[in-house]
């Protein structure tokens, strides 16, 4: 989504799922260094019913 008032600049949401904690885990220090603001919203064990 465009960020209103700040021309050419974005916000990316990102929905994702994982099978190994430690890629997951080096998959986001990869990428933190080339993004400005970067928050995880939640992170959720799945469940099986």
């Amino acid at each position: 989504m465009p960020i209103l008032g700040r021309e050419w600049e974005y916000r990316f949401y990102v929905d994702l799922t994982f099978d190994d904690l430690v890629r997951y885990k080096q998959a986001l220090e990869a990428i933190i260094p080339f993004t400005k603001d970067f928050k995880i919203l939640g992170e959720y064990e799945e469940t099986h019913l």
